[in-house]
């Protein structure tokens, strides 16, 4: 968000200067809120694969405990998770999700402006909000969809 603090800046002589700093707190907070359900929705389908791998090496009768550990995570991981987890990762990167993951980011503002303590939910605003969730699904195909071809 640090690219977005120009455009941020000029709104802060708008704000009330007796309760700025309080504003700026539940604005921060609604911003942190806005990160996590965003970072939510696009781990989703990458934790989705790391769990397919690891009912493929519980099926192969690699079990958890005998797995060895993640050094990504610190934790136990199959083999078949991680190695799924990062070809997501790669296939993600490859097919331009970086580049989805920064227009989601600018694109929230239209739903959430940085100043409103509540999102616009207009027609506008909706139709962004399905944009949005339109690019988060089809970044989750991209990057699923050839391991789970060779799944089905």
């Amino acid at each position: 968000a640090l690219p977005c603090l120009a455009h941020v800046s000029g709104g802060l002589p708008a704000l009330d200067s007796d309760t700025r700093l309080i504003q700026l707190t539940l604005l921060g907070f609604k911003e942190v809120f806005v990160g996590v359900l965003l970072g939510t929705f696009l781990g989703i389908p990458l934790w989705g694969l790391q769990a397919a791998g690891e009912l493929i090496d519980n099926q192969r009768g690699i079990s958890s405990p005998t797995a060895s550990a993640d050094p990504a995570t610190n934790s136990q991981a199959s083999a078949m998770g991680v190695f799924l987890g990062i070809t997501a990762i790669a296939i993600f990167v490859g097919s331009g999700g970086l580049e989805t993951l920064i227009s989601v980011l600018y694109r929230s503002y239209l739903i959430w402006p940085v100043y409103q303590f509540h999102p616009t939910l207009s027609g506008p605003g909706a139709m962004e909000l399905l944009g949005l969730l339109d690019r988060i699904m089809r970044t989750a195909l991209l990057v699923s969809g050839p391991v789970v071809f060779f799944l089905i």
